[in-house]
């Protein structure tokens, strides 16, 4: 079944990506974020690591092993 154009407006989110409290980038895919962020830093979490996660936090924060905090920010766009 195929969703009406504003359902799928409903469900249109912004991802926010923080290292260390500096914006790195925004993206409106969080597979695509994963997929830019395992190529600049191995040790980003993987996409369904995230995506288990963002459904209980908001923003999600982890720590990668050099030490750098990550938050990862899920906004709805209206």
């Amino acid at each position: 079944m195929s969703r009406t154009y504003k359902e799928r407006k409903k469900a249109n989110k912004q991802y926010v990506l923080l290292a260390d409290c500096e914006v790195l980038g925004v993206w409106g895919n969080l597979k695509k974020l994963c997929e830019d962020m395992k190529v600049k830093d191995g040790d980003f979490l993987s996409y369904s690591s995230l995506s288990k996660k963002k459904k209980h936090e908001n923003p999600i924060i982890f720590k990668n092993d050099d030490g750098v905090t990550y938050k990862v920010y899920v906004e709805v766009v209206k």
